[in-house]
């Protein structure tokens, strides 16, 4: 692959969704630091609801997917352990958690990733840069929000974003000191010397290699005008190196199939944006008018317009016989604006989902069956949204920390395909589905149990109870073992049946307990058969 055509590839690609970008950014985030297109004017800004609706679109995805200093993840034995083996393995996984845990939470992950997330909120697709802190720090990673005014993707065959390219602009002296001098032509050393303080535009590139295991890493300056040396319009390579996994995540919030960059609600409601936005102007006008009014007066030659200053206590002279300052009546009712602004500012709403179900009502208290239906009303809309952010966000982001801590030597190097190591997301949205099939459970008991006695019977109660407490990440040291609870049964049992050895049966052996239970059992048995006979 050349990269060099790729990356004008790229840039060619972007070009066409610069100005969309802009006026999605304009309109959410005044003054926006890193507009595409420098020479567009900032827009008069009279509505909030979208900014608003964007920041709470942000903290939602915060809190829903990676809540900070909450364990939104898990490993899990894959499906080639065999049950003899998971014990072993389970210490392993444990172990790994929680230095992840412990680096994500002493990192600066959250701070870094809500700004991603007010980007996607924005333009529909977002960049982390995640690199590997120095020694001696209090973590392991280090995370960046990335502008896309910086970053131009690539995307493969399979739809995954992994060729990346930045746009970064550092002085000649930052580019000695990052990448050395060896490579410096005349023209730079040149530059180097008269002004080390100028900026170039470096260009670094990460391209997933062809046999699809690793990333190349390659830096250059583009050198189009050959105004740093070399080969006519040949670029000019700063450095080389190798990734185990690449270091930027992108990640997207909706995607149509033709299209490479992200679609984000912003994009979709910002007709709506526009409009309400104009409405407020109009509002402010009229208003406006409807304080200070518009008045008229005669051309008699006598009263001077300049001079009028409408102010209290104000004497403003008239001519004699003439009607002097008449205000004039406004030629139209805008009452109607407040019904279209409150249409567009509820269509922004909902297209930022800050209103999903409507507000809870006063009392702050739900009922169980509100609860049930905003927890299916987020799954529905959350739900597409949360797979493709699952597998473009949050799974590159386990694998590069697991890929920073082996390279450390913090932990084994160990692979999570399904088949060894299964991960597991336990975010307060991918639970929303849990809490569906727990749900579901919990009517198919409930019916059973109307039924009777005999369908109650069709209940494994131990089991149940197994599979609810791993549901609800109930600790395993607070389950009782099942052979545990099947003796307890037994005992209750044997009890019921002969209440002479009360005493005796605690003290028994499980062996004792079977022997004698079946003892007891065929004297059931046989008194039952004399009942019969005496009949």
């Amino acid at each position: 692959m050349n990269i060099f055509s790729e990356y004008k590839k790229a840039r060619e690609r972007r070009a066409k969704w610069e100005t969309l970008w802009n006026e999605c950014y304009e309109y959410t985030i005044p003054n926006y630091g890193e507009k595409m297109d420098k020479r567009s004017a900032q827009k008069d800004l009279y509505d909030s609801t979208a900014g608003d609706g964007v920041d709470v679109l942000a903290s939602s995805l915060l809190s829903e997917l990676t809540p900070p200093w909450s364990k939104w993840f898990e490993l899990s034995c894959g499906s080639d352990i065999k049950e003899n083996e998971k014990e072993i393995l389970f210490g392993y996984t444990n172990e790994v958690e929680e230095k992840l845990q412990i680096n994500f939470d002493q990192s600066n992950m959250a701070q870094e990733l809500h700004q991603c997330y007010v980007d996607l909120s924005i333009i529909g697709t977002a960049c982390l840069l995640f690199e590997e802190a120095q020694i001696g720090q209090s973590s392991a990673f280090q995370f960046k929000a990335i502008p896309m005014s910086e970053v131009l993707i690539a995307e493969t065959n399979d739809g995954k974003t992994d060729s990346i390219f930045r746009q970064i602009t550092l002085t000649i002296e930052g580019i000695a000191k990052k990448f050395g001098t060896e490579i410096f032509t005349k023209e730079l050393f040149q530059k180097l010397k008269q002004n080390p303080a100028q900026k170039i535009k470096v260009i670094e590139a990460v391209i997933k290699k062809e046999t699809g295991m690793g990333y190349e890493y390659t830096a250059f300056i583009e050198n189009e005008s050959n105004q740093y040396g070399a080969e006519i319009n040949a670029p000019i390579i700063l450095g080389k190196g190798e990734f185990e996994t690449s270091p930027f995540i992108v990640f997207r919030f909706a995607k149509v199939p033709s299209e490479l960059y992200g679609r984000s609600p912003v994009m979709k409601v910002l007709p709506d944006i526009k409009t309400a936005n104009k409405v407020v102007e109009l509002i402010l006008k009229n208003a406006s008018l409807a304080v200070t009014g518009v008045w008229q007066a005669e051309d008699d030659g006598v009263l001077n317009l300049a001079n009028i200053k409408m102010v209290p206590g104000a004497i403003i002279p008239k001519a004699v016989g003439s009607s002097g300052l008449t205000p004039l009546k406004p030629a139209a009712n805008f009452d109607v604006s407040n019904l279209v602004l409150d249409d567009m500012r509820a269509g922004i709403r909902k297209a930022l989902m800050v209103d999903k179900l409507g507000p809870i009502t006063m009392s702050g208290r739900m009922s169980a069956t509100e609860v049930m239906e905003r927890s299916a009303e987020s799954m529905r809309v959350f739900g597409a949204i949360y797979g493709r952010l699952q597998s473009e966000l949050l799974t590159p982001l386990i694998n590069r920390a697991i890929s920073i801590l082996q390279r450390r030597g913090e932990i084994e190097k160990i692979g999570i395909d399904g088949r060894v190591l299964r991960l597991n997301y336990q975010s307060p949205l991918s639970r929303l589905k849990i809490n569906q099939e727990i749900e579901t459970v919990m009517g198919w008991m409930k019916a059973m149990q109307s039924c009777g006695t005999g369908m109650d019977n069709q209940l494994n109660k131990n089991k149940v109870a197994k599979w609810m407490a791993r549901k609800f990440e109930i600790p395993t040291e607070l389950i009782q073992a099942e052979d545990n609870v099947k003796m307890e049964k037994v005992k209750v049992l044997l009890e019921n049946l002969n209440p002479v050895i009360t005493d005796a049966v605690l003290n028994m052996s499980p062996e004792q307990i079977e022997k004698e239970l079946m003892e007891i059992i065929k004297l059931k048995e046989k008194e039952r058969e004399d009942d019969k006979d005496n009949r």
